[in-house]
C-alpha cells in the first residue's frame, strides 16, 4: 500500500473490502433455564412445555418470588431468564431492571412470560431491557410453540453474540 497525492492507493483488488472473522459457532448441549413464576400450575406447564419445545434437554431452575430470583441468578447466571410479572417480593418489573442495571447479567436473555396483555407492561418490560414479551396462552400446544419460537430466536442471537 503507498499514499500517492492525499489518496490511498491499494495494491488490493478491493482495499474496501475486510475479510470477516469466522465465529465458530458453539454448539448448546443444554439449557439452564431460570423460571420465576409463583404459581405452582403454571410453573408445571411452563416447564413441560419448555422441555417438549427444546431439541435439547432443559435445565428448569424455578424461583417462586421475586427475591428468590435475584439470588438465583447470580448463583446460576443461566442461559435464559422466563420472568413473570405479578410475584410476590420484587415484582417481575424490578427484578428486570436490577437485571439490566447489572454489568455481569445484563446480557442475559429475558423474555417476560405473563397473563397481562396491557400495553404499558409491555412498553415497560422494552423499556426495562426486556428482550421478549409473550402472553401465557390458554390453549398448552400453543404455549409450547411460543416457547420453541423462543429457544430458536435465543440461540441464533447467542451465535450473534
Amino acid at each position: 500500500m503507498s499514499f500517492s497525492a492525499g489518496s490511498l492507493v491499494s495494491d488490493s483488488p478491493r482495499p474496501w473490502c475486510v475479510t470477516p472473522i469466522k465465529r465458530r459457532k458453539r454448539e448448546r448441549d443444554h439449557w439452564s433455564i431460570l423460571l420465576a413464576e409463583d404459581n405452582d400450575d403454571h410453573a408445571l406447564l411452563i416447564q413441560m412445555a419448555l422441555e417438549r419445545a427444546s431439541r435439547i434437554p432443559v435445565e428448569v431452575h424455578r424461583a417462586r418470588n421475586g427475591d428468590e430470583a435475584i439470588i438465583m441468578i447470580e448463583d446460576l447466571v443461566p442461559d435464559l431468564i422466563l420472568l413473570d410479572l405479578r410475584m410476590p417480593g420484587r415484582t417481575g418489573h424490578e427484578v428486570l431492571e436490577a437485571i439490566k442495571g447489572d454489568d455481569e447479567f445484563r446480557r442475559i436473555p429475558v423474555a417476560v412470560l405473563t397473563s397481562s396483555d396491557r400495553d404499558e407492561d409491555v412498553s415497560q418490560i422494552y423499556g426495562l431491557g426486556g428482550n421478549h414479551f409473550i402472553t401465557k396462552p390458554e390453549n398448552p400446544a400453543e404455549l409450547e410453540e411460543r416457547l420453541r419460537s423462543l429457544l430458536k430466536n435465543v440461540e441464533e442471537l447467542s451465535s450473534v453474540r
